[in-house]
């Protein structure tokens, strides 16, 4: 075997990339480090929640949340009487279900209005053109 040797002005020049290469591939992977080191400590002391607890029925979940509700309200009305002031909560009570929405339809099955108004029924919705205007003023 030969041992090659790099010209000394090739070695000048190129060894402040060098070395910025190096830094930053040792900080690279002392960060890696670091990192797999935190997420082992993290496997180990378990933090992430297991399979059982990540999925809960619907019905527990609705009941825990009634729960909370209930534990705020009651908590507003015990500071409330502390004031000298009467149940002020009762008008927030959640009801559990609510259809949100009008309770009243404009148009039926078929795509009907369901008003009647004489006068109405041949109204356009469709506003006028303003470029149509001004060509009416200016050709006519």
């Amino acid at each position: 075997m030969v041992a090659l040797h790099e010209p000394v002005a090739k070695k000048v020049l190129l060894s402040p990339l060098r070395v910025t290469g190096a830094t930053i591939r040792g900080v690279g992977l002392v960060t890696m480090g670091i990192g797999r080191g935190v997420h082992w400590i993290g496997d180990k002391v378990s933090i992430r929640r297991s399979e059982k607890q990540k999925y809960m029925l619907e019905a527990d979940w609705l009941e825990a949340e009634e729960a909370k509700h209930k534990a705020k309200e009651e908590k507003k009305k015990k500071k409330q009487q502390k004031k000298g002031k009467k149940n002020c909560c009762a008008a927030s009570v959640r009801t559990p279900n609510k259809v949100l929405g009008p309770d009243f339809n404009i148009f039926n099955e078929k795509g009907e209005k369901t008003w009647s108004d004489t006068e109405d029924d041949t109204a356009s919705t469709v506003a006028t053109s303003m470029v149509d205007e001004k060509v009416e003023k200016e050709f006519c």
